[in-house]
C-alpha cells in the first residue's frame, strides 16, 4: 500500500519546532533510504498521549486537525484533536512543526518546545528544594525539643516550690500548736497557784482562833511555803 509507513515508529519527548530542526531530524532518520516518497514525520499517536517519529508518505491534513500517526493502520492521518484557529483548513503533514498548539499540552507548562535541558532544570530545582527543606526540618525539630525541655523544667520547679511551701506551713502549724499548749499550761498553773494562795490565807486566819501545837503549826507552814515556792517560778 502506497500510504503505509515504513519501519517502526519511535517515541520522542518533543517534535521539531521549526523547519531547520525538522530537516535535521529528517537527515538522521534518512527516510529516503526506504523509498523515494517516504518522508520524516513527527506526530501524535492515535490516543493523543504520545509523540512519534516515523517515515511515511506525506498527506494533506483537513478540518483544522492535528497530524496523527495511527499505529494500528500504520498511516498518517487527521487526529481527533483540533487546533482550530492555529491550523489552516488544509496543510501538508510534513509541515506539522508549524502548529505547536497540537503538542503544547504534552509539554506540561512549557508552551514552546526547548532543548533537552528542560528536564535537567526541573531536576536541579527539585534537588535545591530538597536541600533547603533539610535545615528547615531540623530547625523545627530542635525548636520542639527545646520547648519540651523548658516545660519539663518548669513542671519540676513548680513541684519543688509546692513541697517547700507544704513544709513551711507544717512548721508554722507545729509552732502555733506548741505555743498554745504552753499558754494553756501557764494558765493552769496560775489558777492552781491562786487557789493555793487563797487556801493558805484562810488557814493562816483560822490559826488565830484554833490552838494547835506550835511544832505542828510550824510544819504546816513550811509545807505551804514550799508549795507556794513551786508556783513562784
Amino acid at each position: 500500500m502506497g500510504n503505509v509507513a515504513d519501519g517502526k515508529s519511535m517515541s520522542v519527548d518533543r517534535c521539531p519546532s521549526d523547519k531547520e530542526e525538522w530537516e535535521e531530524r529528517s537527515l538522521k532518520m534518512n527516510c529516503s533510504a526506504w523509498r523515494s516518497n517516504r518522508m520524516y514525520h513527527c506526530a501524535l499517536n492515535e490516543d493523543g498521549d504520545r509523540l512519534l517519529e516515523v517515515c511515511a508518505p506525506p498527506v494533506n491534513i483537513h478540518g483544522r486537525s492535528c497530524t496523527e500517526f495511527n499505529t494500528l493502520g500504520n498511516v498518517i492521518q487527521e487526529s481527533f484533536i483540533r487546533c482550530w484557529e492555529a491550523c489552516p483548513n488544509v496543510y501538508n503533514s510534513t509541515e506539522a512543526y508549524k502548529y505547536q498548539t497540537c503538542y503544547s499540552y504534552l509539554y506540561a507548562e512549557y508552551d514552546q518546545p526547548n532543548e533537552s535541558n528542560v528536564p535537567s532544570i526541573t531536576g536541579s530545582e527539585e534537588t535545591e528544594s530538597s536541600t533547603l527543606n533539610g535545615p528547615v526540618f531540623q530547625s523545627v525539630i530542635l525548636s520542639l525539643i527545646s520547648v519540651l525541655i523548658l516545660l519539663l523544667v518548669l513542671c519540676c520547679w513548680e513541684d519543688i516550690i509546692k513541697k517547700q511551701m507544704i513544709k513551711f506551713v507544717e512548721m508554722i502549724r507545729k509552732k502555733c500548736s506548741g505555743a498554745g499548749n504552753h499558754a494553756a499550761t501557764e494558765g493552769g498553773c496560775s489558777v492552781v497557784k491562786e487557789q493555793t494562795d487563797h487556801k493558805y490565807e484562810n488557814e493562816k486566819s483560822s490559826l488565830k482562833d484554833i490552838q494547835i501545837p506550835s511544832q505542828k503549826l510550824t510544819s504546816n507552814i513550811s509545807k505551804m511555803a514550799y508549795i507556794q515556792s513551786c508556783f513562784a517560778d
